[in-house]
């Protein structure tokens, strides 16, 4: 009985002993978890990620602004910027969309890769969006210059059977492919008299090359809207001398560039060359062209790519493959891009 009562004291003493005994000093960390996580960090996380979604959501829903911008290469890219502040920091997000690699799903749907970046936080992600293409006003202001009546002539039936309507600016004086070209639906603008560089003669020659031979055109009944400069080449003081002959003048270069339809009616504007000797390899030719014209329609619905070539020939340096011009005119069809004519443009500011 004695042993009994003393087994039963040591063990009560133990368990007071074990009572009393301090904590360790600093308290253990949790396993896996970093000290700058423990102090707040961990909090953060979530918060961007959630911004994140919010962002990534919106792009999704198309519910943001899309615009372009060129970079030190000319190429384009096509962003959004975007402030998220619902949490307890704004929070600035940049959007870079895919258009090059964007993929046909089914007629007029594509799906478009896109990436987001928190530009404080450094945290990026790619993602997807589904892109349905809808009837809208963007446009091509497609234009073919000089001389070539003949070649365009021919090629009546292949605009006819894409639904393109183009403008023919033209040089010299009045010509019966004028009159067929407007009875074809088309359009017909001047390019001057005898195709000379405008900046390298005298002032009477200026006028002489641009308003000599209008009334030739006049008496037939064809009144001149616009006029393209050749080589599309200027001085400052041009434009001032032609506007009260004509509401429209283009120019002519290598940039993309598009423009507001409301725009477009009366001014000055460059027209991006399409030609063969600005596009020597095919591949080139095509992923420039359908980066354009993705461009064209996902940026916005009431803007309008000016592009110019002149003859249509598989040789001709200045001019379009045939093939390639199916090509445009058909990855326009495919993106539900509208013609316009440089008529059309000023009949719509009247």
């Amino acid at each position: 009985m004695k042993q009994f009562f003393f087994c039963i004291l040591v063990l009560l003493t133990g368990l007071f002993v074990s009572c009393k005994t301090s904590p360790p000093a600093e308290p253990v960390p949790s396993p896996g978890l970093s000290s700058v996580e423990e102090e707040g960090g961990a909090a953060a996380v979530p918060e961007i990620a959630s911004a994140m979604a919010r962002i990534v959501r919106k792009v999704q829903s198309r519910d943001v602004p899309v615009y372009y911008t060129l970079d030190e290469d000319a190429a384009i890219v096509v962003k959004s910027d975007l402030v998220d502040d619902e949490g307890e920091n704004e929070e600035l997000f940049e959007v870079i969309y895919d258009l090059k690699n964007a993929a046909p799903v089914e007629d007029f749907r594509y799906r478009i890769p896109f990436s987001v970046e928190n530009k404080a936080g450094g945290l990026k992600e790619d993602h997807e969006l589904d892109w349905n293409i809808e009837e809208g006003r963007s446009g091509l202001l497609l234009s073919f210059d000089d001389h070539f009546t003949g070649v365009w002539a021919e090629n009546f039936e292949r605009f006819n059977s894409h639904g393109a309507r183009v403008t023919f600016f033209i040089t010299g004086t009045w010509h019966e492919f004028c009159a067929e070209a407007l009875r074809q639906g088309h359009d017909v603008q001047y390019h001057s008299l005898g195709h000379l560089n405008l900046t390298k003669v005298s002032r009477g020659v200026f006028f002489r090359e641009t308003l000599a031979a209008l009334d030739s055109f006049r008496n037939k009944g064809l009144h001149f809207n616009a006029f393209a400069y050749p080589f599309g080449l200027r001085e400052d003081w041009m434009n001032d001398a032609l506007y009260p002959y004509f509401e429209i003048l283009r120019g002519y270069g290598v940039m993309f560039r598009l423009y507001p339809l409301e725009d477009l009616g009366r001014g000055y504007h460059a027209s991006a060359a399409i030609d063969n000797i600005i596009y020597k390899d095919d591949e080139d030719f095509k992923a420039h062209v359908t980066l354009m014209l993705r461009t064209l329609k996902f940026v916005s619905g009431n803007q309008a790519l000016p592009l110019t070539t002149h003859t249509i020939s598989d040789g001709a340096l200045w001019g379009i493959k045939p093939w390639r011009l199916d090509y445009l005119l058909e990855s326009a069809a495919d993106l539900r891009l509208r013609y316009y004519t440089y008529s059309d443009l000023v009949k719509s500011t009247h």
